[in-house]
């Protein structure tokens, strides 16, 4: 049974949730991130050891609220009294089991925060940390001071502090099991190039820790250059950087291989560029075999054997740029009870048995009739809703919605409903529909009104390079009927504009 919170317990839960936002007042913080939970745990070992037991303590006691152990409190209270005084620890440990039955009552406040130094150590929210870590809380809102605080609850501080051996071997135990369960593996990436030898790397990562989930994946040249771009759009690197890469991975064929890769400690540093953690670890390991493997790549480019993660939260992304987990076909089944297509499926970047796969990083252009626009944006967001592991936000509009799938504030995934197409008459949209036609899983515009319509997206972004060749691969699309009844350029100024395109 679930306890209710009265009025004198919520005001506690209030004091607690408040105290972060009040040193961060105080302090006049710097900046609020999202941060991944794992990453901020591991940031409080410092030479491979925690130094915030403390954690552990809280996450026993929440074990010992649920029924998990009998002991959990008990060395709560003497931790609380030792921090602060004599008699403290019956007082915290009530405010703690409110803000557990405030958790299991109502759930997780997604608005409260933790307090960390400018080195991401710990200076508030241990217990949020426990709790987050307990019930598999992803992220976690942090607020970072522009100071160094650091915060000693070494397993030194319990031996000074009259905890006994038997409580100390509790402590070490359970810490050791959460830094097992917090591990939980970087995304490693093997490029093309070094495809062919991936099994000597998967050894060698095995003097650096563990490695497995082993995943091989082929794409068509275009859509590996928009899984590597997608890959890279969380780290800190040069789009030019990406793109000379691109050039030296050209050959062999467009494959990489992923694994899950375990580091026994991953041994966090803050790199300068971003102010996130970084493994050192994971750069000795990336070192060392790119230096090993490169006289085995011809035409040697810097980075162009194997990426490593910098971080979980960083991880969390390359995983699902791999695996999105977005079920395409299920959304083309609410979509089949409206009057829809698709458009600009015929992309480079597509995979070739889409719907099973999608195009991480980009669109699904969906074009429904104006009636059905809220149907169905209301339908695919109930939908959407459903992939928890990603941050959904929608963006309406007059005639249409965008509804996008993020992960760590980068796109996975978007759904681009239109019932209007800027550029073209009111009635395009309808007026195509009635001419829609069945391709495989999906209904798609015809021929001439998807050249009209990659036409119009052309003009209004002359940068989407790939309308601009689909326009030239499909010159045979053309019709200057529907082009005279849908927009007002005249077939002279459109002869004109399609020489300077050397359509």
């Amino acid at each position: 049974m679930l306890h209710k919170v009265g009025n004198g317990v919520k005001k506690a839960i209030r004091k607690v949730c408040a105290k972060a936002a009040n040193i961060a007042e105080k302090e006049r913080l710097g900046r609020r991130e999202v941060m991944s939970v794992r990453d901020v745990f591991f940031m409080q070992f410092e030479k491979q050891e925690l130094k915030r037991y403390d954690i552990v303590v809280r996450y026993l006691a929440i074990e010992h609220y649920l029924g998990e152990n009998d002991f959990g409190f008990d060395l709560y209270r003497k931790m609380q009294n030792a921090r602060v005084h004599a008699g403290y620890g019956t007082d915290a440990e009530r405010q703690f089991r409110a803000l557990l039955d405030s958790y299991r009552e109502k759930g997780y406040d997604s608005g409260s925060t933790i307090v960390v130094d400018k080195n991401l150590s710990l200076v508030d929210g241990s217990h949020r940390m426990a709790l987050h870590l307990y019930f598999g809380i992803e992220d976690v809102s942090v607020v970072i001071m522009p100071v160094r605080k650091p915060v000693d609850y070494s397993i030194d501080w319990f031996f000074q502090n009259g905890f006994t051996n038997g409580e100390i071997d509790r402590i070490l135990a359970k810490g050791r099991e959460l830094t097992e369960k917090a591990n939980t593996g970087f995304s490693c990436v093997i490029w093309s190039p070094a495809a062919a030898f991936s099994d000597e790397i998967i050894g060698d990562l095995s003097y650096f820790g563990r490695a497995d989930g082993v995943k091989r994946y082929a794409f068509s040249p275009e859509e590996y250059c928009n899984v590597v771009k997608a890959i890279y759009a969380a780290d800190d690197i040069a789009d030019w950087k990406i793109q000379a890469k691109l050039e030296h991975m050209r050959q062999p064929a467009p494959e990489l291989v992923a694994v899950r890769f375990y580091p026994d400690v991953p041994d966090f540093r803050l790199k300068d560029a971003t102010g996130m953690p970084l493994s050192r670890l994971g750069e000795r390991v990336k070192k060392s075999l790119r230096t090993r493997y490169r006289g085995q790549v011809e035409d040697y480019f810097f980075d162009v054997i194997m990426h490593i993660a910098d971080n979980f939260g960083q991880s969390d992304y390359m995983f699902r740029v791999l695996e999105p987990g977005i079920d395409m076909p299920e959304i083309l089944c609410i979509l089949s009870r409206y009057t829809y297509a698709l458009t600009k499926t015929d992309s480079p970047y597509y995979p070739a048995d889409f719907p099973r796969h999608i195009p991480v990083g980009k669109d699904a252009d969906i074009l429904c009739l104006p009636a059905e626009l809220r149907q169905v944006v209301e339908e695919l967001k109930q939908q959407a809703k459903k992939y928890t592991a990603y941050e959904m936000h929608v963006l309406e509009e007059e005639n249409g919605a965008r509804i996008r799938l993020e992960k760590k504030g980068h796109l996975i995934y978007q759904l681009d409903v239109s019932c209007r197409v800027e550029g073209l008459t009111d009635d395009f949209v309808e007026e195509a529909l009635k001419h829609r036609e069945q391709h495989g899983a999906y209904m798609r515009l015809s021929a001439p009104y998807e050249y009209l319509y990659r036409m119009v997206s052309y003009k209004k972004n002359p940068m989407k390079a790939q309308h601009l060749e689909y326009l030239r691969n499909h010159r045979a699309d053309y019709n200057p009927e529907i082009l005279k009844k849908y927009t007002s350029l005249s077939q002279k100024a459109y002869e004109k504009w399609a020489q300077e395109k050397n359509l």
